[in-house]
């Protein structure tokens, strides 16, 4: 059986975006706006002064202010802040080779470093830093809208990078910054510690309770409101990425938040808190609120379903997990022999959510899904969830305290039939072939009895 715990669903993917490196150009400015930047959180809660803006747009050539958040066809001029989702996100950024004896100004629609000029290495090229996402950049020049992966970085960060020989950087502004070239990937925040932070944002009342979050381990893509009895998506707050509106609702609010890599912070952790302005609408900026929690009680591993779906004359299979451990599933399907063969491998992910769908192997009709973790120990020893349409068993009598289990499954495939009194208490087991009578010592009693076998519970029913 399953000895693995639970995370959430799965995700069929060994590569992430976040490791991705990503060249650029880079401008400074002098910090984000009051009363917040454009992720909702304004600079005395931020954790580091040290932070950058992503492009709202990339619209090469084309200055256009589109509505935010982006929608519709306007979709097709998103920039790297992604419509918030890359707030609260750490960056760390490689200084690369800066512009020489050209023009680099960013005029709208034209080269950088154009008019003879050229990129080349100097002594800042190679320092590193890491910095948070705070802020968007909409304006109408090249670099917020022609450098796909440009980044706004503020002013003051500029002379904490660490060059290649471990000193500071100094200088770099004015003379030596010239928009230079970078490199940069998202990386998980650096030294986490702590929790997250929530605060009610300015103006919050009970009809309109805004909430920010702050000191992410990995950003955030979305907040989850618990409400009568089940989980609801929240709307985030225009395209602040770290702002969210709860639903109106009876206090205490309970949520859970959801990172950049689309698995739930803290392991799923749930923070329940009321709102600390009752009355009048919050006057602070931000006002924060104080929690509780309660971690999820990790549970066994348990498939949420395994299906057929039927799109365009195709058969697929579907499923969709919870588990923990990385590693592989082995999808088997089931010979007339009773045996099962493996048909495909499938790598995957843990602490992921997606449901993942397949072709369905041509021959076999009845279908199973084992897992095998990266650490080689087998973790369970029966099948984790099984496709096996229109079967059924049940148990009937051929004599006196003889018993046999008939149905429409393989007879050479071995059955484990569970007899219990009606206090749960297993009276009796065995392990029997369909269609093969065998001695039953119970005979005149009321009791529950439950077939299982290669292909799951069959049926349990009172005899």
């Amino acid at each position: 059986m399953f000895k693995t715990f639970i995370s959430f669903l799965v995700l069929i993917c060994s590569y992430t975006l976040s490791a991705q490196i990503r060249q650029g150009v880079a401008t400074y400015f002098d910090g984000i706006a009051t009363p917040y930047g454009g992720c909702g959180v304004p600079e005395d809660r931020l954790e580091t002064p040290y932070y950058v803006a992503l492009d709202v747009y990339h619209s090469p050539g084309n200055g256009t202010m589109w509505p935010r958040p982006l929608t519709g066809a306007n979709v097709a001029f998103m920039g790297e802040f992604q419509n918030g989702l890359n707030c609260g996100r750490w960056i760390r950024v490689t200084i690369e080779e800066n512009c020489i004896g050209g023009i680099n100004d960013g005029a709208l629609g034209q080269p950088f470093c154009r008019n003879g000029g050229t990129w080349q290495d100097d002594i800042y090229s190679g320092a590193t830093m890491n910095v948070l996402v705070t802020d968007a950049c909409g304006d109408n020049n090249a670099w917020c809208r022609d450098a796909r992966y440009h980044l706004d970085i503020r002013r003051s960060a500029l002379a904490q990078f660490t060059m290649t020989n471990g000193a500071p950087s100094t200088n770099l502004v004015p003379i030596n910054w010239n928009n230079r070239q970078i490199s940069w990937q998202y990386i998980p925040a650096p030294n986490y510690q702590g929790d997250v932070q929530i605060y009610m944002l300015q103006a919050s009342q009970y009809y309109w309770p805004a909430i920010t979050i702050t000191n992410l381990p990995n950003g955030i893509h979305g907040v989850q409101q618990w409400i009568n009895g089940q989980w609801v998506n929240l709307r985030m707050n225009s395209d602040m990425g770290q702002s969210y509106i709860l639903e109106i609702t009876n206090q205490p609010y309970t949520i859970r938040i959801i990172d950049a890599s689309d698995d739930f912070v803290q392991g799923g952790r749930e923070y329940t808190f009321t709102n600390p302005c009752p009355v009048q609408p919050c006057q602070p900026v931000t006002t924060p609120v104080t929690y509780t929690t309660r971690d999820p009680i990790p549970l066994p591993v348990e498939f949420i379903q395994l299906k057929q779906q039927s799109i365009d004359k195709t058969s697929y299979l579907n499923w969709s997990v919870n588990y923990s451990e990385e590693g592989r599933f082995i999808i088997q399907g089931l010979e007339a022999n009773g045996s099962w063969i493996n048909l495909l491998p499938v790598y995957a992910r843990s602490n992921a959510r997606q449901q993942y769908q397949i072709p369905q192997p041509e021959g076999y009709t009845i279908f199973r899904i084992q897992f095998i973790p990266d650490s080689g120990v087998d973790v369970f020893s029966n099948p984790v969830a099984v496709y096996a349409p229109d079967l059924e068993a049940q148990m009937v009598s051929v004599g006196e305290n003889e018993m046999k289990v008939i149905g429409s499954f393989p007879e050479e495939l071995p059955i484990q039939l569970y007899v219990y009194d009606v206090s749960g208490k297993i009276l009796f087991h065995s392990i029997e072939k369909m269609n093969t009578p065998f001695s039953f010592p119970l005979s005149n009693t009321f009791f529950l009895y439950k077939i299982v076998s290669d292909v799951g519970v069959v049926s349990g029913k009172a005899w």
